[in-house]
């Protein structure tokens, strides 16, 4: 099994039967190495439905992800995890290469906050306000005023309303940013 080629792998994974589909993704974990995926491969396997595979996607990313603007672009890709039992996780792991000031872009990050699953969203904010470069980006605040999902709109206008209570608060500075929403 340990020479089998990686395509012959990545079609096993596309099982449909739940139960085999653990055993391949056990299997696959013992006989190849993250060596032998590249990262595009990695993030495929993360943002598929299935958990088991999911999650091995997940392990290998870990291990293989660089930091380079091409490796940045496809860990920006995890925005479209359709599991909702790793999204969280991964967007967690994204946001925390991707979301360096070294590497602070508001294209890539916006994408989790816009996620369609709500455990994206939710770990995206989470990220947002914990001192992230993007806690100070108008124009990803401005985009974040746009959103579709009712909850993160939710967010951002409890975020705004408890910022106009802080002491010593301006609210004129705020003023543009409320009438958007």
């Amino acid at each position: 099994l340990a020479t089998l080629p990686v395509a012959s792998w990545l079609k096993l994974l596309q099982t449909k039967n739940e139960e085999a589909l653990q055993r391949i993704c056990d299997a696959f974990a013992r006989h190849v190495s993250s060596d032998r995926l590249d990262l595009p491969q990695c993030a495929a396997l993360a943002c598929v439905q299935p958990v088991p595979v999911a999650r091995l996607g997940q392990r290998y990313l870990k291990e293989r992800a660089g930091n380079s603007p091409p490796d940045r672009d496809q860990i920006a890709t995890l925005a479209d995890a359709k599991c909702p039992a790793v999204a969280g996780e991964l967007t967690a792991w994204a946001l925390g290469v991707l979301g360096k000031p070294e590497n602070y872009s508001c294209d890539q990050v916006i994408r989790f906050l816009d996620s369609l699953l709500p455990e994206t969203r939710i770990a995206a904010w989470n990220w947002l306000l914990a001192d992230s470069p993007g806690l100070a980006d108008a124009t990803l605040w401005s985009r974040l005023t746009e959103t579709p999902h009712d909850d993160l709109r939710l967010r951002v206008v409890d975020y705004l309303q408890r910022q106009t209570s802080l002491p010593g608060a301006n609210t004129n500075q705020l003023e543009t940013v409320w009438r958007s929403v």
